[in-house]
Parts: C-alpha cells; structure tokens; sequence
C-alpha cells in the first residue's frame, strides 16, 4: 500500500517545459511536491507530474492500494 500526503503548503504546481525531442513537440507538465509514504518509517519527498494545473492533488492522504506487474519482457535476457 502506498500512501500520498499533501501538505497544505505543496497544493501549489510549479510549471517545468520539456524540450521537443525528434518527432516529438515540446510538452508543458506541472509538478506538485508530494511525500510518499510506503509503509514503516520511509518516507520518500518527490514531485508528482500533471498535465493541467487543475489537475493537481488537494492536501490531504490519498492511499494507492493495488497490485502491479511490470512487463514481463524487460525481465527476460
């Protein structure tokens, strides 16, 4: 389980512009400070990437309880 905390003061987005790269234009992304928290004592502070300011993340826990399997061709040799 994985659990993202939003501290009232992180609310905010900071806008960050990717380069174009070959065929590909150049993107606007917006990153919010979050802390990860999986489980024990780590905690991990991170930036969270949207595509639109309003997209953003209120303060607050938001929990991430799944189950992932990466791709199963990076794995093989």
């Amino acid at each position: 389980m994985l659990v993202i905390e939003v501290a009232p003061e992180d609310v905010k987005v900071t806008t960050r512009i990717i380069p174009a790269r070959g065929d590909n234009p150049a993107r606007t992304v917006y990153d919010q400070t979050v802390l990860f928290r999986m489980g024990g004592r780590s905690i991990i502070e991170s930036r969270l990437s949207h595509d639109s300011e309003n997209d953003r993340l209120e303060a607050g826990l938001y929990t991430l309880d799944g189950f992932f399997i990466p791709n199963q061709q990076l794995w093989r040799r």
